[in-house]
Order: structure tokens, then sequence, then C-alpha cells
């Protein structure tokens, strides 16, 4: 068996605590429901689907990949309506992270878990 190239190793080690800090923005999101918000998250989302990518952790990163699109298009309509999010919105806007959150709770357990 190959031996893992240590800057993968290195990596594979900071990813529980890089989808800790995205749980904590997903969750800073919904509670303040607004386009800073959504930029934040997507900016923080949209540098992790690269990296874990490159490093070969293509889990992480297509999960990263969707949630990256839906925040584009949230972001996007926000800028169109120029308005916070309220009504109707909201219900889109919570919609977007039900699956997400769930899934990245797999996955934190999954990187810790080895």
């Amino acid at each position: 068996m190959e031996k893992e190239h240590p800057l993968i190793t290195e990596y594979r080690k900071t990813i529980p605590s890089k989808l800790e800090n995205l749980r904590k923005l997903i969750e800073e999101a919904k509670k303040y429901q607004n386009k800073e918000s959504l930029e934040e998250l997507r900016k923080i989302v949209h540098k992790l689907t690269g990296n874990s990518g490159t490093y070969g952790f293509m889990r992480v990163s297509n999960f990263c990949k969707a949630l990256d699109l839906d925040l584009q298009e949230k972001i996007k309509q926000l800028k169109e309506a120029d308005a916070p999010i309220n009504g109707p919105g909201k219900t889109i806007n919570n919609n977007l992270f039900v699956g997400s959150t769930a899934e990245l709770q797999k996955l934190l357990k999954d990187m810790k878990d080895g």
C-alpha cells in the first residue's frame, strides 16, 4: 500500500475543524439571513471546494460545490430583490440549508472517525 503524501495527511487533519467552522457559518447565515452572511459563507465554501478537491477529498469538495451553487443563486436573488429575506423568501433560504446541514454533520462524523 502506498503511503499518503504528508501534505495530504496534514490537510486531512484540518478538515474536521474546517467543516465545523462551515457549520457555524451556516448557522450564522440562517440567523441573520442577509446578503453579507451568505457572501461570507460562500467565500469559505468556495475555498473549501477547491482545496479539498485538490487534496483528493472529493466527497467534501462535491458537497461544498453543490452548496456553493445554491449560495450563488440565493445571493443573486437577494441582489435582484435588493431586500432582506423575509416571508416566503425566509422559507426558501431555510430550505437551502436543510439538506446541507444534515450532510455536513455526516461529513464531520465520517472525517472524525477516519
